[in-house]
Parts: C-alpha cells; sequence; structure tokens
C-alpha cells in the first residue's frame, strides 16, 4: 500500500497529493491536474464522527438535521440526578445559565420564524437573502433543550423534588450579575426600539449575543 500525504480543504472532506503515474493505482483517483486524489466516500465516516459543521464552516447551523444524538445528551445528567436523588456535586450556575441561554435560543427562533416584524426587518436588512436561515428543527431542538433544563435546575430545589442538596450549592456572585445583567440589557435594547434606527430584529439580536455568553462562557 503506498501512502501520500493527506490535507483537508473547504470543497472536499480530505484528499492526498500523488505523482502523476497514481492513476494506475486503484485507490488513487486524480481529479485535477496535479495529482491531487480524494479517498472514495470518506463523508460517511467522518461526519458522524466530527459533525458537518466542523468540516464545512461555511453552512449555515439550520442545514444540519435535527439528530437523536443532540437532544439525547441532555438526558444522562437529568436521569442521574433521578437515580442518586440527589444534585451534590454539581454547579448550580452551569444549569441557570442553561436555562438562560436556551430562553434567548428559543425566542430567537420563535421571532425569527412567526414574527411578521422581524422578518420584514430581516428582509430588509438583508435584500439579497430575504427569508431567516432559522428553521423548525431549530425551535424543536430549543424548545426541548429548554424544557429538560428548567426540569434539571428544579432538581435543585428540595422542596420539589425532596433531592439531596449541600448547603454551599448557591448560585455564585457573577452568576447572579449575569442573570440581572441579562434582564438589563433586553430592557434596555426594548425601550431603543423607534422602528428606523433600532428595530425588534436588534432586541433578537441581543438575545442571540446572550445566549452565547450563557452557553458557552461557563464552559470555558
Amino acid at each position: 500500500m503506498i501512502g501520500y500525504p493527506l490535507s483537508i480543504n473547504r470543497h472536499h472532506v480530505f484528499s492526498c497529493s500523488a505523482p502523476s503515474h497514481a492513476a494506475s493505482i486503484p485507490s488513487a483517483r486524480p481529479v485535477d491536474g496535479y495529482g491531487a486524489c480524494h479517498l472514495a466516500r470518506p463523508r460517511v465516516v467522518l461526519f458522524p464522527l466530527l459533525g458537518k459543521k466542523y468540516l464545512y464552516p461555511h453552512l449555515s447551523l439550520s442545514t444540519i438535521p435535527l439528530t437523536p444524538r443532540q437532544g439525547v445528551s441532555f438526558y444522562p445528567q437529568l436521569l442521574s440526578n433521578i437515580k442518586r436523588r440527589s444534585v451534590t456535586g454539581l454547579a448550580l450556575d452551569y444549569f441557570v445559565f442553561n436555562v438562560i441561554g436556551f430562553a434567548c435560543y428559543t425566542i430567537s427562533c420563535i421571532a425569527f420564524l412567526f414574527s411578521p416584524v422581524v422578518r420584514k426587518e430581516y428582509a430588509d436588512r438583508h435584500p439579497d437573502s430575504p427569508e431567516p436561515t432559522v428553521r423548525g428543527n431549530d425551535l424543536a431542538f430549543a424548545a426541548h433543550a429548554l424544557a429538560i433544563s428548567i426540569i434539571t435546575l428544579s432538581q435543585f430545589w428540595a422542596g420539589l423534588w425532596g433531592y439531596e442538596r449541600h448547603p454551599a450549592q448557591k448560585m455564585s456572585k457573577p452568576a447572579k450579575a449575569f442573570v440581572a445583567g441579562c434582564f438589563v440589557v433586553v430592557g434596555i435594547n426594548c425601550a431603543y426600539v423607534d422602528g428606523v434606527k433600532w428595530g425588534w430584529i436588534d432586541v433578537v439580536s441581543a438575545s442571540v449575543s446572550m445566549r452565547l455568553l450563557a452557553l458557552f462562557c461557563p464552559r470555558l
């Protein structure tokens, strides 16, 4: 077996550079004048492992179908808490951020899908592509994630579930400041809406930014 150096590019999942005589090798299929070859159907293996967004960063998130793998990922912690009847060892802040993040995600999806005002403002600002890229699968994923996140967060309240919780498991001051800041930002954005310089789509955009901060900053 002859090996050639591999490289990744945006148009093909991976390729290998081979000399001109490689055309006689069954496993090497030249596709251009420089002897580059591509292995057959690598996406079948790589897409499930790495995800389409990793390999094709120029694609919209809405082009990635909602899969059971995405939805199921929210259940292990929920079921573990039920089995243990305890939330000890968990960071309350993390689950608060999850609820805030997915609430913002759900609201933005609803606005882009069903609000005629937001959709019109989007079309006015993007005449070359007036249709928002948000799809029903985005809303389904966001709403499902929000529901599971709320249930998981509610397990911290002993009066509701009766689960064991350490007295030290409380929201930190930075988390409280972040939650308060989210409400302040939304309030300020709503107050500035005039339909000309500042529209409801800007309020939605602010919620998207808060979603990114809530979901990704705690993971750093």
